[in-house]
């Protein structure tokens, strides 16, 4: 099973490693190595994590308090969106 990323997802992810590294030196690769922990698990486990909507499932990722929202679509997972935790995730559904 491969993990595929889409473009929003991709864009979300650069930005925030940026903002995250020009508060903080370190920051950033902190949040590249906790993203990349949660997006191992899910890739291992794909079903481990609870579904949001529908066939959409999201992953805490919490030191940072953002949800990754995924869909398992075999032979892939697909990453959809990056969204702070304490927000309402809009948009990702028309895709």
């Amino acid at each position: 099973m491969a993990i595929r990323y889409s473009k929003r997802f991709d864009g979300q992810f650069i930005e925030l490693r940026a903002w995250l590294e020009s508060k903080r030196l370190g920051a950033g690769d902190r949040f590249r190595q906790e993203v990349a922990r949660s997006l191992s698990l899910a890739h291992a486990f794909p079903f481990m994590y609870a579904e949001y909507e529908g066939e959409v499932r999201q992953i805490l990722v919490e030191r940072f308090h953002q949800h990754i929202y995924y869909v398992v679509s075999p032979p892939d997972i697909e990453v959809i969106e990056l969204l702070d935790a304490r927000r309402a995730p809009k948009g990702w559904e028309e895709e």
